[in-house]
């Protein structure tokens, strides 16, 4: 929980990238950040690296030829990745094994504008560095699918099919139906057609 000069820190995230299979990485582009995306994309050649693509627009259309590298955090974005966090764990798309990060989820917090933000004298880097990453793995934004055909979630058809055979109850209907919705949702906004 230190800090690293930016060009220390690309060569960090180049280095374990690699290490992890030449490992997608979702690093923010703001202050120093571009710092860091330049060390791993110019100087390393490293370009398994999430593309900026604005938020809201469909397929994340971009008005200039040129490759933009990096997260951009605004306080608009900075909410939405954080509402995706969450969901994505609470519909368990995801699973924190990190104590650390765990700990600092339970105090994050919304002020009074409706900002995520940490408590008072408490940290926000894990939560943040958690939910780009989310965000940028997400259903059309860059990252290799770590989907197969056979491996993704069940359709609602497919579940209406298998409801007399499944033994689910209601409440894991009601889950399933959920992640579907979900990844639909995300699907369509990114300019995919999830049928």
């Amino acid at each position: 929980r230190g800090w690293i000069g930016p060009k220390y820190l690309g060569d960090i995230a180049t280095t374990i990238a690699m290490w992890y299979n030449d490992a997608f990485i979702v690093p923010e582009e703001n202050d120093a950040g571009r710092g860091t995306i330049d060390t791993i994309t110019l100087e390393n050649g490293y370009t398994n690296v999430y593309i900026y693509k604005p938020i809201g627009t469909v397929g994340g259309q971009m008005h200039d030829s040129s490759v933009r590298y990096g997260f951009v955090t605004t306080s608009r974005t900075k909410g939405q990745i954080v509402k995706e966090l969450g969901s994505s764990i609470e519909f368990r798309l995801i699973q924190i094994m990190s104590t650390e990060l765990l700990d600092e989820a339970m105090t994050f917090q919304f002020d009074d504008k409706g900002n995520p933000c940490a408590p008072n004298g408490g940290r926000d880097d894990g939560v943040m560095s958690a939910a780009m990453a989310n965000y940028g793995t997400g259903p059309g934004r860059g990252a290799p699918s770590v989907f197969r055909k056979q491996d993704e979630p069940p359709t609602l058809e497919q579940m209406e099919t298998e409801k007399a055979k499944d033994g689910l109850t209601d409440q894991e209907r009601a889950y399933w139906l959920a992640i579907d919705e979900n990844l639909r949702y995300h699907s369509v906004l990114n300019g995919f057609n999830p049928d």
